[in-house]
């Protein structure tokens, strides 16, 4: 059913482009890496060593009319040496109203700082832990409608309240059809002088999960932003999450049972671009069990050096080091990764 839906809003927005006698915007992003990491030959890990094809992600997006906008990006992806065609987000959105926007359709949902972002926009290779860990590797993409309201104040002040189907797995999908997901969503934004700014964002979700629990997830971030010169900026951010999460029992594996455990996950990382084309970050990020204080955090460390001659490419090599208690060894891994995009480019968020 909802497949039928994705077509319906396709078949909409084409047949708006063939009206308008206009072309949409059409963009592919393609992303490539290689990876080494002690991990990497165990057959048992998440990580593999050698060359993979990432991703790709086929954007598509235009002006329907004066009151709404169409967008729909679609991914291949690489899952266990099978690839998958699937539907990353496929929505319509008003125009014409001022101060308020609706969105329909199959989207990320306005959540933290992180959650928004394509792969190919993640500040490093892989997805923050504040996003993954809570939300498993796919992030928190639902089906839903979202209103947002723009304050008329000083300086930048966002509101959006957001209703899903809640479908996520980790975080939520209760076993009744019927049972949505709210989502809430604060983003403030400040001029501290020509050259730098200050953002701070609050979230909150809350839903049943397969367990039929009420999850309540909580997620606040601040980043500062300063612009030296043309060629140098500075990006600091810290975000940090918490949740309960589920893990169902595998069939296949004895002795496993229903779990559940309540996660805080932080991360903070700074982007510094010294030279025109040149960036170098830092990340760390730590998980720790809430309802278990004797138990031991797992900590993340990233270091990441990039090329990017242009917003359509960018090389960057990413080393990390992971320190997980359940694992025999800290993991250190090494990933190499060309990100190209041919066509249109869409803007990233601020």
């Amino acid at each position: 059913m909802r497949y039928l839906f994705y077509i319906f809003i396709v078949f909409l927005a084409s047949n708006s482009f063939a009206a308008n006698k206009t072309n949409p915007d059409i963009g592919l992003n393609t992303l490539f890496t290689y990876t080494s990491s002690t991990e990497g030959n165990s057959g048992g890990g998440e990580t593999t060593n050698g060359f993979a094809f990432q991703e790709a992600e086929l954007s598509i997006s235009s002006n329907i009319d004066t009151n709404f906008r169409g967008s729909a990006i679609f991914a291949f992806e690489n899952e266990g040496g099978e690839f998958h065609f699937v539907p990353e987000e496929v929505f319509v959105e008003t125009l014409s109203i001022d101060s308020v926007t609706f969105r329909l359709g199959k989207f990320y949902p306005f959540f933290g700082r992180s959650n928004q972002w394509h792969t190919h926009a993640f500040p490093f290779i892989d997805a923050n832990q504040t996003r993954e860990q809570i939300f498993g590797e796919e992030g928190f993409n639902e089906v839903g409608l979202s209103v947002s309201y723009l304050a008329p104040t000083p300086w930048y002040l966002e509101f959006v309240a957001q209703v899903f189907n809640g479908d996520n797995e980790r975080a939520f999908a209760s076993g009744v059809n019927d049972d949505v997901v709210g989502v809430y969503y604060l983003k403030s934004l400040w001029d501290l002088s020509g050259d730098s700014t200050l953002e701070w964002n609050l979230s909150y979700a809350h839903g049943r999960t397969q367990l039929n629990e009420q999850n309540d997830v909580y997620n606040t971030a601040l980043t500062y932003i300063n612009k030296f010169s043309n060629s140098q900026k500075l990006i600091l951010t810290s975000e940090y999450t918490q949740a309960q999460y589920v893990l169902i029992a595998n069939e296949d594996v004895p002795g496993t049972f229903d779990s559940t455990f309540r996660t805080g996950v932080s991360s903070t990382w700074v982007q510094f671009q010294f030279l025109k084309e040149w960036w170098a970050q830092a990340r760390y990020e730590v998980v720790s069990n809430i309802l278990n204080a004797s138990a031991e955090d797992t900590t993340k460390t990233s270091g990441l050096i990039a090329y990017v001659p242009s917003e359509f490419s960018a090389i960057r090599l990413q080393y990390d080091s992971i320190d997980d208690p359940a694992a025999d060894e800290v993991e250190q891994r090494v990933i190499l990764q060309l990100n190209l995009t041919t066509g249109f480019h869409p803007a990233h968020s601020y």
